[in-house]
């Protein structure tokens, strides 16, 4: 069989080969939509019209160059973020996935630093991408999605976002995505001196902007910059979408990767072609000049994927807050950062931000955000000190919160209709990774504490009258 087929591995794909991947997807923004979600759950404003292709053009935003921006620190390194939709910590080979699924990312790592116990805020996209690159969780920023109207809601332009700050610094800012959530409409490209969008709703395989074709993109805007700014440090951010479901993958292309369990071997094969993607844009990179020798690179996963492994964490992501969903994969090297380093402890989204500050030479400027500099760990392979990581979803129907520690997780549902809900109470990490046997812990001290979280979350947003309005 030598042409392309759909890997029915997901309710969504079942749907999409009934009723077509257009269709479908524009009226759900985040695979986990099951087939019988109603019609009015589909966001307002997000319908794509089929008037043909969009032009590059209209995707491509450039902000006229401004010769007085300040010069960044001597010595100052490049910064290059690529964070991976979907992208399953344990199916990577630098933390015990198969050898052969990821082997550019294991050397990778084993030339710098990877984190143990890395959480995602978040089990979707745009919240978990918006505590990365601004230092705080999303249900502060009201970047969550407990109605439909609210998922028109775009960052407020008084929160500053990573790129921001490194362009107010000095550094030459580029960034491609190929997921929606991160277009310029959101609020989560604010700072880039040329940003390509994605197309809206970009999850159909045939329209979508793959890893091989986001990455040379990337690198032509590096290339494209102007001669005067092509002797300041560049920050470069690429958000890819392949491991996003629904998967289209051909046969000969899954099959090194089937083993003994053939349901995951699509999957595995997307991680590969990411793994692809990242050699080519490492060797794009190298023939720039940039190394890890005056270059931090991350590597991170906005959140990971169900799967079925096992059975009641579902398919996909979005409604859940088990592990496979919600432990990511976070690798960095570069300036400093220990080779071989393996940081131990509890990190979070909010730590992007601030460890990215700091490896880059600047302070971080903002006491209220509860993300912490962890860049001390990278340089000595130490623990990060966090003892706590804390996980919400506002995600259609959903309407979950966790917490977790070294060694325990308590979650609970908030009000969760019928059908979509999670057990609540705690369990053991080391003797039930999975939590199949969640037990019922209502005077919990750690639930308390997760209790008082969430609504000092939700304070902190009705307190920022600048985001309040904001629709």
């Amino acid at each position: 069989m030598n042409r392309e087929m759909w890997i029915p591995i997901s309710v969504l794909a079942g749907v999409i080969v009934a009723i077509g991947a257009l269709v479908f997807l524009g009226k759900a923004e985040e695979s986990g939509v099951s087939a019988t979600a109603p019609a009015t759950q589909a966001p307002a404003k997000a319908k794509v019209k089929a008037k043909g292709k969009m032009k590059e053009t209209q995707l491509v935003h450039k902000t006229d160059w401004d010769a007085d921006r300040a010069a960044a620190p001597d010595g100052a390194p490049n910064v290059i973020l690529m964070i991976v939709n979907a992208m399953r910590k344990d199916q990577l080979t630098p933390y015990g996935g198969d050898a052969a699924v990821t082997p550019h990312l294991d050397a990778f790592a084993k030339g710098g630093a990877l984190f143990t116990q890395h959480i995602a805020t978040a089990p979707w996209n745009k919240p978990a991408v918006a505590s990365m690159l601004t230092g705080h969780h999303a249900a502060s920023l009201g970047l969550v999605q407990p109605s439909v109207d609210a998922n028109e809601r775009r960052l407020a332009e008084a929160v500053n976002i990573l790129p921001e700050r490194l362009q107010e610094k000095g550094w030459y800012t580029v960034g491609v995505t190929a997921n929606f959530n991160l277009n310029m409409a959101t609020g989560l490209a604010q700072g880039f001196d040329i940003y390509r969008d994605s197309v809206p709703m970009s999850f159909a395989p045939q329209g979508r902007l793959h890893a091989k074709g986001a990455v040379p993109k990337l690198l032509k805007f590096i290339d494209a910059r102007p001669e005067e700014a092509k002797a300041r440090p560049v920050y470069a951010q690429v958000m890819l979408v392949d491991a996003h479901k629904p998967l289209m993958v051909k046969p000969d292309e899954f099959r090194p990767f089937e083993g003994e369990d053939h349901t995951i071997a699509p999957y595995r094969a997307v991680m590969h072609r990411v793994d692809s993607a990242f050699k080519q844009l490492m060797d794009g990179l190298a023939e720039r000049g940039m190394t890890t020798e005056n270059t931090v690179v991350m590597v991170i996963a906005d959140h990971g994927e169900g799967l079925n492994m096992p059975q009641h964490h579902g398919k996909q992501h979005g409604r859940t807050l088990y592990r496979s969903v919600i432990e990511a994969p976070w690798m960095v090297a570069g300036p400093g950062v220990k080779k071989g380093a393996r940081v131990t402890g509890l990190s979070s989204h909010v730590d992007v931000m601030p460890t990215v500050l700091s490896l880059a030479g600047l302070s971080v400027e903002d006491e209220s955000m509860p993300g912490r500099d962890l860049s001390a760990a990278l340089k000595s392979g130490g623990a990060t000190g966090r003892d706590k990581a804390y996980v919400d979803t506002w995600y259609f129907a959903a309407n979950h919160a966790a917490v977790y520690t070294d060694g325990k997780v308590c979650q609970k549902d908030f009000g969760t209709p019928a059908g979509v809900k999670i057990p609540t109470g705690c369990y053991e990490t080391d003797t039930d990774p999975d939590g199949k046997n969640v037990w019922e812990a209502a005077d919990d001290d750690l639930m308390k504490e997760l209790d008082a979280w969430r609504g000092e979350r939700v304070s902190e947003y009705e307190a920022w009258p600048e985001l309040a309005d904001v629709e």
